[in-house]
């Protein structure tokens, strides 16, 4: 029989260290689960760092604002959907309309989220870090050699010129259009949609949302002289 003075001491169990990327994901997924949960305009970031169960300083060593969250999260839906487009080989102002049809699709799943992107995504910051796959779709930092993200509404411009220049002309417009023009006119009436849809309380259902914009969009690119399939 083994004595009590004979056994080996427990040893006190080691705390886990998380990593940095850990510690990222672990505040990003809590704060969107708070956002959702009570509001973005609600939340403090006081109640973001509790909720982690980590210091302010850590918080904001990984997003110096609540708005980086919401930046992150609209970048994340936009290279989801624009990467799963390239996959299915859909490009030009084919994938411009698709792009904004699974994109308001997504929002529309979203709607406590897609209130607050909707109030800021002109001003929305750009990210600390190049989002993944990024590269792929078109009008990347990482092409130019820099590893800072680009604001969101300027990754989806330079997302649209990338596949205006891979569209066929049809006509030629009565008043031709540069491409980055015709890019920021296309972002334009996305933001406009959301404000209508998630702001001012546009009467009818989510699908009707998502059909302005897809109007706005294809006239936009008839318009511009695109083909579309």
């Amino acid at each position: 029989m083994t004595t009590s003075s004979s056994r080996r001491p427990r040893r006190p169990r080691r705390r886990t260290r998380l990593s940095t990327d850990q510690v990222r994901s672990s505040l990003y997924t809590s704060a969107l689960s708070r956002f959702r949960d009570q509001g973005y305009d609600a939340t403090s970031v006081s109640e973001l760092t509790r909720a982690a169960g980590v210091a302010k300083g850590t918080f904001f060593n990984h997003f110096p604002t609540k708005e980086h969250i919401l930046a992150s999260w609209f970048r994340g839906v936009w290279e989801e959907e624009a990467q799963a487009l390239s996959r299915q080989g859909t490009g030009g102002a084919d994938a411009v309309l698709e792009q904004m049809r699974r994109v308001m699709t997504r929002l529309e799943e979203d709607a406590i989220l897609a209130g607050a992107l909707a109030a800021r995504m002109a001003d929305l910051p750009a990210g600390d870090e190049e989002p993944a796959g990024s590269a792929s779709t078109g009008g990347s930092a990482a092409a130019s050699g820099s590893s800072v993200a680009p604001r969101p509404l300027d990754q989806v411009k330079a997302w649209i010129v990338a596949r205006i220049q891979e569209s066929l002309p049809v006509v030629v417009p009565i008043r031709p259009v540069s491409d980055a023009d015709l890019s920021a006119l296309l972002a334009g009436a996305m933001v406009e949609t959301l404000r209508e849809a998630f702001l001012t309380g546009m009467p009818g259902d989510p699908i009707r949302a998502r059909t302005r914009l897809e109007t706005r969009v294809d006239f936009l690119l008839a318009s511009a002289g695109l083909h579309l399939g």
